[in-house]
């Protein structure tokens, strides 16, 4: 297991480590092609809050504070377990596991999320109870 990995573990169980959500290696590996996956119905809003998507224009500094709500629609509700978070690489990364507790069926919350300089699609997918998806990518772009 890597060393970020473990970092990345430890934080995700609730300790004071800065999580490292992705390792250099996962970093520089090139983008996948945007995902084609779409619903015939709308499925539950995924509002990203903090980094703004105005923040998006310009490269961040690590860490950076992850915060993202989920909205169910249609008197739905959403499971932790109904969200799925990837990094869109080749191949790609499933940092759904690595997210741990930050996941909740109100959003995600990262306070501190370390990551390595370079371009980060993320992939966010929510179920909700009436089994209706949403997929949304936010691209974060980590300064040098």
């Amino acid at each position: 297991m890597s060393a970020s990995l473990l970092l990345g573990l430890v934080a995700a169980s609730g300790s004071s480590v800065e999580p490292t959500l992705v390792t250099a290696e996962e970093a520089a590996r090139p983008d996948a092609p945007p995902d084609p996956r779409r619903s015939l119905f709308p499925g539950p809003a995924i509002h990203l809050l903090s980094p703004t998507p105005r923040d998006l224009i310009r490269p961040l500094t690590s860490p950076v504070h992850l915060k993202i709500a989920f909205e169910p629609t249609n008197g739905a509700s959403i499971a932790s377990s109904a969200v799925a978070v990837r990094l869109m690489k080749q191949p790609s990364v499933d940092l759904t596991s690595r997210l741990g507790r930050s996941i909740s069926p109100a959003g995600i919350d990262l306070p501190i999320m370390k990551l390595p300089p370079g371009r980060f699609p993320l992939l966010i997918s929510v179920v909700d109870s009436n089994g209706d998806r949403r997929v949304t990518i936010y691209t974060l772009t980590i300064a040098k």
